[in-house]
């Protein structure tokens, strides 16, 4: 993390080795599988981001689509890893590309921060863990 971007000019994540699983603890209590994910350092002074906040970019799609079988379309989030509740190896997919980017959502880091975040090091060794940046 040496750049500060802001999301819409984010790199496409890479493709991680097997999917992870991903809790938020945001009002919307987010559930992701996610098949690219990354950390990376977000600033966006325009929309009240002073200084920049250590995020996950991720592709993935809600918990729920996935135990319905929905596939094709995957979701762009930019997640501050101060909500990361949960994040861990998830299923074996034969099928590692996001598909088509159905809609990209950017979270709010200005939500409280949830009592049981993970911290961003164990975030990282978890990614790095399964062979992510």
């Amino acid at each position: 993390m040496t750049e500060a971007y802001k999301p819409s000019e984010l790199p496409e994540p890479p493709i991680l080795p097997q999917a992870i699983w991903v809790h938020a603890g945001t009002p919307e209590s987010r559930k992701m599988i996610c098949t690219r994910c990354e950390i990376q350092e977000v600033h966006w002074p325009e929309n009240q981001w002073v200084r920049p906040e250590a995020c996950l970019h991720l592709y993935g799609i809600s918990k729920k689509n996935w135990d319905d079988g929905v596939r094709g379309t995957s979701t762009a989030i930019v997640l501050p890893c101060k909500y990361v509740t949960y994040i861990d190896i998830g299923p074996q997919c034969d099928d590692t590309t996001p598909g088509e980017i159905s809609d990209r959502i950017t979270i709010s880091p200005w939500y409280p921060v949830p009592d049981d975040a993970m911290s961003l090091e164990v975030i990282q060794a978890t990614i790095q863990k399964l062979g992510g940046a």
